[in-house]
């Protein structure tokens, strides 16, 4: 008898119900309460008021613990993500705003003192003696 005959016939309903039950673990929670709570965040809300909200709609979660298990949440997404997608979201949050950066002039400030006077520093061996203490 083959593996597909002996499980074929058996009834899924029970493991179709668990798609629309919550979970009882904190983190299976979170995970599962996520895309519309990075909504929120993604929208300006902090996460007190998202846990202000959710606690209103009978989540009984310590604030703490809340923060605790979106971080972790966060984390796995982190280094669940494409490596090329990682590097691109660090260089943009990194990168100052493009303020024509193909007009600047590295130089500009200096040829600003011209070229017989570009700032230096000269020292001097032989102290003034009215620039001392």
């Amino acid at each position: 008898m083959s593996e597909f005959n002996r499980y074929g016939d058996a009834d899924l309903t029970p493991l179709c119900k668990l798609r629309d039950e919550l979970p009882t673990g904190r983190i299976a929670l979170i995970r599962r309460l996520w895309p519309e709570i990075s909504v929120a965040m993604n929208a300006g809300h902090s996460l007190i008021v998202v846990h202000r909200k959710l606690s209103e709609g009978g989540f009984e979660l310590p604030y703490r613990t809340f923060v605790w298990c979106v971080n972790r949440v966060r984390l796995e997404q982190a280094r669940t993500a494409p490596l090329h997608m990682r590097r691109r979201r660090t260089l943009e949050q990194t990168r100052p705003p493009d303020q024509g950066r193909a007009e600047r002039d590295p130089l500009a400030n200096l040829r600003k003192y011209g070229t017989d006077k570009l700032p230096r520093f000269d020292f001097n061996s032989i102290p003034d003696p009215e620039k001392l203490f």
